[in-house]
Order: C-alpha cells, then structure tokens, then sequence
C-alpha cells in the first residue's frame, strides 16, 4: 500500500519546521504568517499589525491602515518547496476596515513508493489558506477584528478541505503604547482525508508594542507571548528602527531562532526582506513587495462631505427653481391686471421684476412681448411730436425705448442722430450719455446713473445730462424703497455680490451669507441678493440637518 498519509504528515511536519520554527508540528503549515516585515521582528506583530498582514496577525489592526493596500510574499523554503502569500487591507468610512489573504504551500514532484518499497510515481502536494476579515472601532482606541478562514489540502487525488475563524483585539490606550491579543482556529478548522483526519490546533498570542520616536528616528520594541494546544508557551520580540519614513532596519527572536530585515518605502511602494537564521536548513530569505493607493479616512471623508454638498446643493436648487418661479408668477399675475388697464408701463415693470426671479418665464416673456407691440407706435409718434417741440431730452427717451423694442423702426434712428447733433455734446460725453439713455429707458438706473455721472465730468454744465441724472436717481430710489444708492453704494453692493459668490462656490456658505446680507443693508430691494441668501439659508439648513458644518 502506498503511503500517502505517511507523506502527507512529513511534509507537513518538515514545513512546520522551516517555515514556522519552534511550532513544533502543531500548528498547520499556515503558522508562517505572511509578510517579510513580521518574520524579521521574530514574528512579534500582535501588538504592531498595522499593515496588510493583519489579516493573520490581528485583524484588528486593519483599523489602521491609512489607505488600502495589498502585499505580495515570496518565500522559497527547501528544495522545490514554496510558500506564497497574498494579503489585502482597506479602510472604510463610517463601515470600518476589511481584509483578503490567500496563502499557498506548494512542493515539486514527490516520490511514491508501495508497502513493498517499489517506486510508484511522483505527486504534487499543494495547501491553500483563505481569509476575509472584518475589523471595526468599540471606542476611539479600542478595535476588534474577526476572520472567517477556508483550508483547502490536495496530495495527489486526495482532497481535504476545513473551516475557521480567528479573532483579535488591539489596544492603544497611549501613543507610545499598544496592547493586542489574538485568538488562532477559536473556531477549529478539521481536514479530513479518507480515514485520516487532522485538526488544527487553538492558539493565544498576547503582545505589546513600545513606540518612541527620536526624529528623524522612529522605533518600535515588540514583545509577543503565545500558548497553543500541543505546544505550550512561545515567546518572540523584536525591534524595527525607521529612518525618515523611509528606510528600515529589524531584528527578532523566535523561541530561540533569530531573524533580522529591512525595508524601503516610497511613493506608496514597499519592498521588505527578511532573513531567519534555520539551525536545520540554514538561513532563509522571504520577500515581501507593497502598494498602499487610494483614499486615506480623512480624504474619504472629505470626499463624503463634498458629495453630500453637492446633493444638497442640487436639491436646494431643484427646490428653489420651483420658488423662484412661483415669485415670478406673482409678479407676472401684476403684470397681466395692469396691462389690461393699459397700465403698460408698469406692468413692464412688475414684468421686469418676474424676470429676475426667473428669467425663463414663458407667460412674461409673452406678455412683454403683447405690451411693447402696443407701446412701440405710442412711443415713436410722441418721440416724434416732442421732437418737433425741440424737447430733444424727452424725444431722446422716447426713441431710445422705441429702439429697445425694435431698432430699426420706422426713423428710429434717424432721430436719435439728429437729437445727438442738436444736443451739441462733445463726442465722448455724447457715446456716456447714450449708454446711460439706454439703461434709463430699460429701467437699469443704477447703470444709468452711473453713465450720466462720467457723461458729466466731462461736461459738467450740460443741463441736459443733469436733468437726465437727476430723473435716474429718483428712478434709483424709488426701486430702492425710497433710498438713493450712489454710484459707489451700487459699486459696493457688487462687489459684496460678486464676493459672496465666491465663497458660495467655494463652500464657505456662511461667510457668503455675511458678505450678502452686507450688500442687502445698502440696498435691501436687489432680488438676486436676495435669492442668494434665501437659497445659501437653505443649505446650511439642510447640512445641518445632515450633520455637516
């Protein structure tokens, strides 16, 4: 009869030895944790497990992870015998951390000889490990993790396969200190093969990490003590030095076997070596290559909380599109009665006032539309009729408004040019004055004003352009609720405007409602600072609510 199990337990055994010293064959070939960094400490990492291979050490660990990470482990044990590992970390906020791992035990061709000792073939011997992990927060300084393990064991056509989980906790009561435990098949993994079966045994690790830090220098003094079933008390310690962030040095003991390493860090990538010192097979060298990448927690939170504005801003907007337009109608309901008294001008004016609530009021547009086809023949014949007056001022106006409906209409312009020669202003106050004409008759009299005012520095006795500035401040007030803005009032409002968007775009909503309810004090009529505060008002509100500042 062939012995397969004879096989299976020496090779076992004998990767014990190698792989995990001092386990005495009652651990499974597994015992070899993963990570170069780790095994050059003296695999004293209970209390330290602040990489991806917490995810053997102590899941718990995992919670400190600053980004994701994955590592790749290479370590060549005797003959064709290999050991290999993957491992995973990621942190998540508001959910915890998670964690993979996927280890393998892999040996070249192994000789099969029958009860007669007659040669029967060769055959492989493989053992898979696979872990997913879950670690989260009790307190701010106190984390458990929980692992959740598959074995799978093949030696030839036999197959075994068993099920596990682990548990860890960690500690960090102070920055210079970090106490851990760990719990190895709390729940007990069994493989069975044919009539063979093998149990992989309970284990307990304490452990304890020193931290000090002597910039550009920090270090770590690690002290591990663990009892397993079979195999009774083991200790391990082990010392890492890291220089600017960068550079590494390690040193470990491991019931009696000692091991030493080193690393390299930069931009995200790690590469560790460790080597362990085998009384049995002499030195071994196990690699280790790291990513960190993505987000840290701060970031994902920072990430989070942009999002969340963006949706608030998104629905604030939706809901204020909505209000906006309500006020609009309200306004263009004003319009529609005055217009049917043939009130046209001041419906215009309720029109204007629909449309800086909502400048895409199809009613109002319609409306403005009805209104200055009606106005646009009243204004030419009484443009005309205070022309032949020589009361160019108002004929001016009245030209001007007839432009603003349709620039080409009827002599239109043929009568703006001839009032601008009877004015007799010099060429550069004339242009100011027209502009400010313009602005008066589409009733922007803040923009008027503030033409009139240039127009007349550079003719400061033209009665003309004083009357038309004095008509565009009483204009200004009345829109003002009765207070006149000067032209450095109307600049100020603006700026505050203009200032407060940009902290809006920026995020600082509440500096921007400040800055706004500045402008409104100067001029408590300006709708769009008005709609700006109402809607920044409502954000920070629905923030709140959601818990962002």
């Amino acid at each position: 009869m062939r012995r397969l199990f004879i096989i299976l337990a020496a090779a076992v055994w004998g990767c014990n030895i190698y792989a995990s010293a001092g386990s005495y064959g009652a651990d499974s070939v597994f015992g070899a944790g993963t990570g170069s960094r780790s095994l050059s400490m003296g695999s004293a990492f209970t209390a330290v497990a602040d990489d991806s291979s917490a995810v053997y050490y102590n899941p718990a660990g995992l919670m400190l992870l600053e980004k994701q990470e994955i590592s790749v482990l290479h370590y060549p044990l005797y003959e064709d015998t290999l050991y290999n590992s993957m491992t995973y970390g990621q942190p998540i906020l508001d959910f915890g951390a998670i964690g993979a791992a996927i280890y393998r035990l892999s040996t070249g061709d192994i000789g099969v000889y029958s009860a007669d000792n007659f040669e029967g073939g060769t055959i492989n011997f493989e053992e898979y490990k696979a872990t997913l992990s879950y670690a989260s927060g009790i307190t701010q300084n106190l984390f458990y993790g929980i692992n959740v393990n598959i074995f799978t064991m093949s030696l030839g056509s036999v197959n075994a396969v068993g099920f596990g989980a682990d548990a860890g906790i960690l500690y960090q009561p102070f920055d210079f200190l970090r106490l851990g435990v760990m719990a190895h098949n709390l729940v007990n993994p069994s493989l069975a093969m044919r009539d063979e079966k093998e149990d992989l045994p309970r284990s307990i690790t304490a452990g304890v990490l020193f931290k000090a830090s002597f910039k550009p220098v920090d270090a770590g003094l690690a002290i591990d003590a663990s009892a397993a079933e079979e195999a009774g008390a083991r200790i391990r310690a082990g010392i890492e030095a890291v220089f600017f962030n960068t550079v590494s040095l390690r040193a470990g003991y491991d019931d009696g076997l000692l091991g030493f390493g080193a690393g390299l860090s930069a931009s995200g990538i790690a590469f560790d070596y460790a080597m362990l010192l085998n009384e049995y097979m002499g030195p071994l060298s196990r690699f280790t290559l790291s990513y960190r990448f993505g987000l840290t927690l701060e970031q994902q939170a920072e990430e989070k909380e942009k999002a969340l504005r963006e949706q608030v801003q998104r629905m604030i907007e939706a809901e204020f599109k909505k209000r906006e337009q309500a006020r609009a109608g309200e306004y263009y309901e004003k319009a529609k009665t005055l217009a049917a008294q043939k009130k046209y001008e001041q419906a215009l004016a309720e029109l204007d006032l629909a449309f800086e609530w909502y400048e895409a009021h199809a009613g109002a547009k319609n409306l403005k539309g009805e209104i200055e086809a009606a106005l646009i023949g009243r204004y030419y014949n009484e443009g005309a009729a205070k022309f032949r007056q020589a009361d160019y001022v108002s004929a001016l106006e009245l030209f001007r408004r007839t432009a603003a409906i349709n620039r080409n209409y009827k002599e239109t312009q043929l009568y703006i040019t001839r009032i601008n020669n009877a004015l007799k202003m010099k060429s550069g106050a004339r242009d100011i004055f027209n502009s400010g004409v313009e602005h008066y008759a589409n009733r922007r009299y803040d923009r008027a004003v503030e033409d009139f005012t240039r127009a007349l520095k550079i003719e400061p006795k033209n009665e003309t352009i004083r009357t038309y500035l004095a008509r565009a401040r009483t204009q200004l007030s009345r829109a003002s609720g009765g207070a006149s803005l000067a032209p450095a009032q109307a600049e100020k409002v603006n700026s505050l405007y203009y200032s407060g968007l940009r902290s809006y775009t920026a995020g600082a909503l509440e500096e921007a409602v400040k800055q706004w309810k500045e402008a409104l004090a100067i001029n408590p009529s300006d709708i769009r600072v008005l709609k700006a505060i109402e809607k920044a008002q409502a954000e920070l509100a629905e923030l709140k609510r959601r818990g962002i500042k």
